[in-house]
C-alpha cells in the first residue's frame, strides 16, 4: 500500500493493524528495511532509531505530512551517513 497516494487505512481495520505491526517492528519498519530487515540500527545509530519511532508516531496520529517529512529526513540521513561513496556513484 502506498501511503503517499492512498492515505492511511481506516483506524483499527485489518489493513491498519497490518501496517501498525510492520511499523512497530524494528526489523520490518522503513528503517529496518534499509538495514536489510535487521533491527541492529537501534544500537548502531541513534538518528535511525529516532526516525524509526517517528514513522510509527506519524502513522498513529494519521499525519501523511509528518510521514512524508520522515521519509525525506530518513533518505537524507541515510545518504549522508550510511551510503558508501561507491554506492552513490551508481545512482
Amino acid at each position: 500500500m502506498n501511503l503517499r497516494q492512498e492515505g492511511f487505512p481506516f483506524p483499527l481495520s485489518f489493513a491498519w493493524w497490518k501496517l501498525y505491526f510492520a511499523l512497530d517492528s524494528p526489523s520490518k519498519c522503513v528503517v529496518g528495511e534499509a538495514y536489510s530487515y535487521s533491527s541492529q540500527y537501534e544500537n548502531d545509530c541513534a538518528e535511525c532509531d529516532r526516525l524509526g519511532w517517528e514513522f510509527g508516531h506519524s502513522f498513529l496520529i494519521r499525519s501523511t505530512k509528518n510521514f512524508d517529512d520522515n521519509i525525506e529526513e530518513f533518505v537524507t540521513h541515510w545518504n549522508d551517513k550510511h551510503m558508501s561513496k561507491k554506492e552513490m556513484t551508481y545512482r
